[in-house]
């Protein structure tokens, strides 16, 4: 919604905005519209801070702060290492300490 603006004059941006996406004669489309083709000039220069604007009510942003990466190093033996990261599966883990002590 576009702050500080009446009704109408909510109501006569959108009719301006129209008209520039159609273009055309500007008494035409004003007498469509049904207003006085003077009174809609006079909007479009009441309102031409708004027409430089994009016409967006909302947009939304989702930020997302990234997760520092951590890791699990497990030490078989004095002799090897294993590092995982996060979401590691247990049972995997176990079974790859064990072939690695057989080595």
């Amino acid at each position: 919604m576009e702050q500080g603006l009446t009704d109408r004059g909510r109501e006569m941006l959108a009719l301006i905005r129209e008209f520039e996406r159609v273009g055309g004669d500007v008494a035409d489309f004003a007498d469509r519209a049904g207003v006085m083709p003077q009174t809609f000039q006079w909007w479009r220069s009441k309102l031409r801070r708004y027409l430089d604007r994009p016409n967006h009510d909302f947009v939304e942003v989702v930020v997302e702060t990234p997760r520092p990466e951590s890791h699990l190093r497990v030490v078989v033996d004095d002799v090897l290492s294993v590092e995982v990261s996060d979401g590691f599966d247990a049972g995997e883990l176990r079974r790859v300490v064990e072939v690695l002590r057989e080595c």
